[in-house]
């Protein structure tokens, strides 16, 4: 169970309106990734809310989208954290409109918290490290900079934004200010940033007074703080929920990364290294979890996670030229996930050629094969779902 220690200093804000659809068919929009427990025993979300505990805060706020309520609700009590509020929006439009609605929620009565705002879906396996990086930012937050967290990256990955590093903020250099972000580069640019030295993997995670987000945001995108200051203003009590009004349904959707910090001059960088993951592709999932079982076979090698929430995975690498044989599913759903190679796959009648990223459905009854048809090893994600799972 969490536990906050009440100063007026930090105010988690918890953005819980995300559609997860890389991980689709296990993210679903009725049931998306922050309610999964993909990597554990709790969800992303529930792994969120509680790692706020270790940190001197206020009970953290939640902004989720209304069709989502009653499960927010549900996984807060599960895992024993009463939130301050849960804010709900009226729709989705991305992450600097529900931040907008969360610090006008916490400057309401005269307040003005610094917020650290972190995306629901995220995994951090060093919690220390990330309650240490947010104790460098707070001071910065504090005097109106716009911190964001940058990871330090282990690869090229061309998944992820970038932060550039530009003079030091502080006499140890652990604190520097932004200097340039980009967006999800190509992998060779990528590869030149990690030569360079100095750029880091956008977290999404930042700290901010309330009031210096809304001036940034009002600053470089009124007609964002325009319509979230109205939601804001005729938002109505609901069971226990805050529903912003409909003011908000004329938001545009956008992020913070493009709102705010790629326009303003107050951004400062707190690297870390946190064992972070925004958990966001099946390749990003099949880092995290533990294969427990790990069979050995002609064709190459089989690991399987245990049956969590309803899901089963299993990684399968297949050597160059060689196939799975040939069967027909049971009673449960199948999904195929390309990670790494070249696969053909033999879906009855029909042949897929496919390659990173890419998926296929398996449906019941139906005769497959899988095959690596590249020069290199072959690695599929098997995502099962239903009775047989």
């Amino acid at each position: 169970m969490a536990t906050h220690t009440h100063t007026s200093e930090l105010l988690p804000v918890v953005l819980a309106g995300g559609s997860g659809t890389r991980l689709w068919p296990l993210s679903r929009q009725s049931y998306p990734k922050q309610f999964l427990r993909l990597t554990g025993e709790m969800s992303l979300l529930q792994q969120t809310l509680t790692r706020t505990g270790g940190l001197r805060c206020l009970a953290p706020l939640v902004v989720c989208n209304q069709e989502h309520r009653l499960i927010v609700a549900d996984q807060c009590r599960e895992c024993g954290v009463e939130p301050r509020a849960v804010v709900l929006e009226p729709a989705a439009r991305n992450t600097a409109p529900a931040a907008a609605l969360a610090a006008f929620t916490a400057i309401a009565g005269g307040a003005d918290p610094v917020l650290i705002v972190l995306p629901a879906d995220h995994h951090i396996a060093d919690e220390a490290t990330f309650a240490s990086a947010v104790s460098r930012g707070v001071p910065f937050a504090e005097s109106g900079s716009v911190v964001v967290f940058g990871i330090l990256p282990s690869s090229p990955a061309p998944d992820y934004g970038y932060i550039r590093a530009g003079s030091v903020a502080t006499d140890d250099g652990s604190v520097a200010r932004v200097a340039a972000f980009a967006e999800k580069p190509p992998r060779e640019t990528a590869e030149q940033y990690l030569a360079e030295g100095g750029w880091t993997w956008n977290s999404g995670m930042f700290l901010v007074r309330a009031s210096v987000y809304l001036d940034e945001l009002e600053r470089h995108r009124p007609d964002i703080h325009l319509a979230c200051k109205a939601a804001a203003e005729t938002e109505q009590p609901d069971e226990g929920f805050r529903r912003a009004g409909d003011a908000f349904l004329r938001c545009p959707a956008e992020s913070i990364d493009r709102a705010v910090m790629e326009n303003t001059h107050r951004g400062v960088v707190v690297p870390a290294d946190m064992g972070w993951s925004d958990v966001g592709s099946w390749p990003a999932l099949a880092e995290l979890l533990p294969w427990e079982e790990v069979r050995h076979r002609r064709w190459g090698r089989a690991e399987s996670s245990h049956n969590r929430a309803g899901f089963r995975l299993t990684r399968l690498t297949l050597a160059q030229g060689k196939s799975l044989p040939t069967e027909k599913r049971g009673l449960h759903s199948t999904h195929w996930v390309v990670v790494r190679g070249r696969a053909e796959v033999v879906r009855g009648k029909e042949r897929l050629l496919l390659g990173p990223n890419e998926s296929t459905h398996l449906p019941n009854g139906v005769r497959h094969r899988l095959t690596n048809a590249g020069q290199d090893a072959l690695v599929v994600i098997e995502v099962q779902t239903g009775s047989d799972s």
